[in-house]
C-alpha cells in the first residue's frame, strides 16, 4: 500500500479523538481526505455517465446515479463537519466520509463490472476508503 494513502487514513481515523484546535493537523488531513474522495466521486460520475451512454447501459447509469446520490450529501456533510471542527463534530466527519467512500466503492465496482479501466484518482480513493473501516461506529 502506498505511504501517501496510509497517512491521510491515519489522520482521518483520529477523527474521534478530542479536538486540539481549529488548526490541528487532524482537521487539515480530514479535509484533504474528503477532497480526495470528492474528486474521485466526480471523476467516477463522469466515467459512469459516459460509459453508460456509449454502451446504452441503463443498469450502470442507475447504479452510478444511486451511488452519487449517497456520496454527494455525505461529502457535503463531511465538509460542513470539517468547517465546524471546533464544535465537536469530528465523529460526524468520519461517518460522512465513510458513507461517501462506500458510495464511491459502489461506483467503482459498477465500472469494473462493466469492464472499464478505473482512473488513478478513483483507485487511490478506493484504497483510501478501505482504510476507513468502522471509525464512526466506535462512538
Amino acid at each position: 500500500m502506498k505511504l501517501g494513502l496510509i497517512v491521510p487514513v491515519l489522520f482521518l481515523l483520529g477523527a474521534c479523538a478530542p479536538a486540539r484546535g481549529a488548526n490541528a493537523p487532524d482537521r487539515q488531513n480530514a479535509r484533504a481526505a474528503i477532497l480526495t474522495v470528492a474528486k474521485a466521486v466526480s471523476i467516477a460520475d463522469e466515467v459512469c455517465a459516459t460509459t453508460a451512454k456509449n454502451r446504452s447501459n441503463a443498469q450502470l447509469a442507475k447504479t452510478c446515479k444511486d451511488a452519487y446520490d449517497v456520496a454527494r450529501p455525505a461529502l457535503l456533510a463531511a465538509e460542513s463537519g470539517v468547517d465546524a471542527w471546533e464544535n465537536g463534530q469530528r465523529h460526524d466527519v468520519a461517518c460522512s466520509a465513510i458513507n461517501a467512500a462506500n458510495a464511491l466503492r459502489n461506483m467503482g465496482e459498477a465500472l469494473s463490472g462493466a469492464g472499464v479501466a478505473l482512473p488513478a484518482v478513483l483507485t487511490d480513493a478506493l484504497l483510501l476508503s478501505r482504510g476507513l473501516g468502522e471509525v464512526c461506529h466506535g462512538g
